[in-house]
């Protein structure tokens, strides 16, 4: 997991170790794919996205990475 706060999904993912960067980067296109008029910014430290309100975000932990809804 990244240690400062990252200002963008590029950074926070510059961040993080190979696996979790394709893991998280891949899952970033996903969600592109599926919601392309959802808007991406970095709330409380995580790459998240918006379409009507809050819709998904995702981050990574030591030993995980996660997807929230």
């Amino acid at each position: 997991m990244p240690e400062a706060m990252p200002e963008t999904t590029k950074t926070f993912l510059a961040a993080l170790p190979d696996t979790q960067r394709q893991a998280l980067g891949h899952l970033r296109a996903v969600i592109i794919a599926a919601a392309p008029e959802a808007k991406e910014y970095v709330g409380y430290g995580i790459p998240a996205f918006r379409q009507h309100g809050a819709l998904v975000s995702f981050g990574a932990g030591k030993a995980h990475c996660a997807f929230y809804v």
